[in-house]
């Protein structure tokens, strides 16, 4: 799994939103794995001042995708969260993001979590996650 940031969003959220994507990546124990992958997934952009502030998203791999079955090239096709994080917003409070130039993303698997029962209509890397599937935390 590789994780890919766009600091300045994606095409769809193009200097609006911090946007976060995961990649599923093949690997020589893919064939251990039930596939499709039934993951619940967090985004968490930890505050360096104060953990009472961290930034949380969660979503639900959407098991009818192409992006999370079991991968035949090296990598699979993005998918995430378009709408991570408000720019704006981010940049007015980036000292509590950013210390010493690094800023920490913490992503946590759940294979555990119960996927919510709500009918999906099509994938759009990442926004039907953001509108249907996602839990700010």
């Amino acid at each position: 799994m590789r994780l890919q940031l766009f600091l300045n969003g994606d095409n769809n959220t193009r200097s609006t939103y911090i946007s976060l994507f995961l990649v599923l990546m093949q690997d020589n124990h893919d064939g251990i794995l039930y596939w499709p992958l039934k993951v619940k997934v967090t985004f968490t952009l930890l505050n360096q001042l104060s953990s009472n502030n961290n930034q949380s998203i969660s979503f639900w791999f959407d098991t009818t995708s192409n992006c999370f079955q079991r991968s035949t090239t090296d990598m699979n096709i993005i998918d995430g969260i378009s709408r991570f994080f408000s720019l704006d917003l981010f940049e007015k409070n980036q000292n509590q993001y950013i210390q010493n130039d690094t800023m920490y993303i913490k992503v946590d698997t759940d294979f555990q979590a119960e996927n919510p029962k709500i009918p999906l209509t099509g994938s759009t890397g990442g926004l039907l996650n953001d509108e249907e599937h996602a839990d700010t935390i």
